[in-house]
């Protein structure tokens, strides 16, 4: 992730009010930089299903990548409308600013697979790692790429110093303080023989 889009992030914090609304006015700079980064990132889709505010994220993914772009209407229950891509098995990447709760983005895969595509990935402009989000989705056995995570702290919300180990897994590590060294089990065993032979 280059440095535009994480500054506006990091000027943001620690007010989860501003982010929200830091990321519903991004300036175009800070969109194409973040689609710069998914197209690069992203596997290979049909098409991407943006949530609504996504549309300047969604439509420049969608030309650099070459594929439709539609904006899922998560309130009209039964809405229909028209995708430019209604084969069935079609693979679409679910686009958000804010992957919280997951409550939109599931009612957004409900619609997708109303309408027979698949959604392997969706993609987060930022991840509140507190909210459960990224586990119901796993749960589905959906990936969440996320170009930057956040943290729920007493003092509100902070840049996620966690990192995932296994991004196709969702499991996290916390990152040593620099110049500390973590003892492995390894090194317990290598310990206890040397002072069981000694």
């Amino acid at each position: 992730m280059s440095a535009v889009f994480r500054n506006i992030v990091l000027q943001a914090l620690p007010s989860a009010e501003r982010l929200q609304l830091h990321l519903a006015s991004l300036d175009p700079a800070a969109v194409q930089d973040l689609a710069d980064d998914f197209a690069a990132s992203l596997p290979e889709f049909d098409i991407l299903l943006g949530l609504p505010g996504t549309e300047a994220l969604m439509n420049a993914l969608a030309r650099l990548r070459g594929v439709p772009a539609v904006v899922i209407p998560l309130r009209a229950h039964g809405a229909q409308v028209a995708l430019p891509v209604e084969r069935p098995g079609a693979v679409a990447v679910l686009v958000t600013h804010l992957l919280d709760s997951a409550i939109p983005e599931l009612q957004a895969l409900l619609f997708a697979s109303h309408h027979g595509l698949e959604v392997p990935v969706v993609a987060a402009a930022v991840e509140r790692s507190s909210g459960l989000g990224r586990t119901r989705l796993e749960l589905l056995n959906i990936k969440v790429r996320a170009a930057i995570p956040v943290a729920d702290t007493p003092r509100g919300l902070c840049e996620e110093r966690r990192t995932p180990t296994l991004p196709d897994q969702g499991s996290w590590t916390i990152e040593p303080p620099r110049g500390l060294r973590l003892t492995t089990p390894d090194d317990l065993q290598n310990q206890t023989q040397k002072v069981t032979a000694g």
